[in-house]
């Protein structure tokens, strides 16, 4: 049965994963089992190797799942489909593709509504306002910042009206004032939008500026070790004693296990 009724966006039912290296069994993810609502904003954190972005590339069908069940607006994942989007660390921009190209390069194959060229040139150009971009249709990426380019993965990402976005560390290369400016980005097309949202990350302010819950994995193999709800108001301010306070929970649970001392500012 590839089809389930419920109220959920996205279900990950016991969903394990293992790599084959070098002829030896590695495992990568242990039990995962998560329930996303539809319209949430949910960042995923965790030690590097824990199978944060193995798990966004198994919801998105990129990556096989070969224990467990993962479900996206009631089908069950098993390929690649129009019900997800995907925005990578790097652009991966294609640099002979100016901004429409690389945008409508992101058309699936299994999108009839956009064959049609003409009704695809003006989704293109609806999204490349959409985004800050108006102006730069015909820009190359070598004549665009860093920002500029992720807001062309985004654009791109969002091509096929999908049900979910995922964000695959998405802002990590930028400089810390393009990534303030490009999460506030996200919050705007995400409110605008009202699309469900995944985010893998590192930076931990990130995660609780923009998530209404941080999911923290534990070291390899990843399990679910703490979910963390944040129930900020929105616009947050990263300075309050109320957002100092779940970042503080969520930096506890890096550190229940570690060998390095707990940095003090955090606390």
């Amino acid at each position: 049965m590839s089809e389930k009724i419920s109220d959920n966006q996205i279900e990950i039912h016991h969903v394990s994963k293992q790599f084959r290296i070098d002829g030896k069994k590695i495992d990568i993810l242990n039990d995962i089992d998560l329930q996303f609502k539809k319209g949430e904003f949910i960042s995923i954190v965790g030690a590097s190797g824990c199978g944060k972005s193995t798990l966004l590339r198994m919801i998105s069908g990129l990556e096989t799942v070969e224990e467990g069940d993962i479900f996206v607006g009631g089908a069950r994942v098993n390929r690649p489909s129009l019900k997800t989007g995907m925005v990578y660390q790097e652009s991966r921009l294609f640099p002979w593709f100016n901004v429409t190209e690389n945008i409508e390069f992101g058309v699936s194959k299994n999108n009839k509504e956009l064959s049609d060229k003409k009704v695809r040139r003006k989704l293109t150009a609806e999204l490349i306002e959409f985004v800050g971009l108006k102006g730069f249709e015909k820009a190359f990426p070598k004549q665009l910042s860093g920002g500029m380019q992720q807001r062309v993965s985004i654009a791109r990402g969002l091509i096929n009206n999908p049900e979910v976005l995922l964000l695959d560390e998405p802002f990590g290369a930028l400089d810390a004032i393009t990534k303030i400016n490009m999460q506030n980005e996200i919050l705007r097309i995400w409110e605008s939008e009202k699309k469900t949202m995944v985010m893998v990350t590192h930076d931990i302010d990130e995660a609780v500026y923009l998530g209404d819950k941080v999911i923290v994995l534990s070291s390899r193999p990843g399990s679910v070790r703490k979910i963390i709800n944040v129930n900020l108001p929105r616009e947050r301010d990263r300075n309050s004693p109320e957002f100092a306070a779940v970042r503080s929970k969520i930096y506890k649970e890096f550190f229940k296990d570690a060998k390095i001392k707990e940095p003090e500012y955090y606390i």
